[in-house]
């Protein structure tokens, strides 16, 4: 019956060791995949950033053009007004 109970002991600290060992295991792929994931997203990060600032840029380029836009449309007008009052003298 001891021995038994020792064989028991053995088996459970067998089990006990590999349950620890596969946990060690599995922490190590863990912080390893964070890792990545942490590189991974700092790098998105970047991208994000630069995608925000280009997409400002851009906007910001529009304006200018709008304003050129409706300049040239306002000095087109004011042409044509002029043409007309020449016209109807």
């Amino acid at each position: 019956m001891v021995i038994f109970f020792i064989f028991l002991s053995l088996v459970h600290n067998s089990f006990s060791f590999l349950f620890l060992s596969n946990l060690q295991n599995k922490a190590k792929k863990l912080k390893a995949k964070r890792k990545k994931l942490e590189k991974s997203n700092s790098h998105l990060e970047g991208q994000a950033y630069q995608l925000r600032k280009d997409q400002k840029e851009a906007r910001e380029e529009n304006i200018k053009l709008m304003i050129g836009q409706k300049s040239q449309s306002d000095s087109m007008l004011e042409l044509e007004k002029v043409g007309f009052s020449l016209h109807t003298l």
